[in-house]
């Protein structure tokens, strides 16, 4: 697939996420999750750990026992975020996108609205800009979806 194909197909995915979200105030990845882990296994395990980490999602009820979780977020202190630093020089979308997620450890509300309601901003022409969609999207998706006991 040639650049301008892959970018009318970002547009058009970004774009139905936002019509989805306005819709509704929430949307679905629409990304198969058992695909999403079969992905995974094709990635050298070092390079996993460059882009995401997994931590502990702690459901608290009212019984004395709590549910753990293992929670797969993006890493912000290793190669993706050089990268998206380094990117961030040349873009102020990125370079706000890297500094939000500097701050919190994780993506945000801030971060997920922005991609979503003003996808615009982002230079989808740019490869860069199509795997930090990728990422970020992936991220998400296994938030939604990953059911995995810590």
């Amino acid at each position: 697939m040639d650049n301008d194909s892959l970018t009318a197909c970002y547009k058009k995915y970004c774009s139905q996420i936002k019509k989805e979200f306005n819709s509704n105030y929430t949307f679905d990845p629409k990304i198969d999750f058992n695909q999403q882990l079969k992905m995974y296994k094709q990635l050298d395990s070092s390079t996993f750990k460059q882009i995401w980490y997994f931590g502990r999602h702690r459901i608290i009820r009212k019984q004395k026992d709590s549910l753990d979780f293992k929670e797969i977020s993006l890493a912000s202190n290793n190669k993706y975020s050089k990268f998206l630093d380094k990117y961030g020089k040349e873009n102020n979308v990125i370079k706000n996108y890297i500094k939000r997620l500097k701050a919190a450890g994780d993506i945000t509300p801030t971060m997920n609205s922005s991609l979503i309601m003003a996808y615009e901003r982002y230079n989808l022409s740019d490869i860069r800009t199509k795997l930090m969609i990728a990422i970020h999207y992936l991220t998400i998706n296994d938030q939604f979806f990953r059911q995995e006991k810590y």
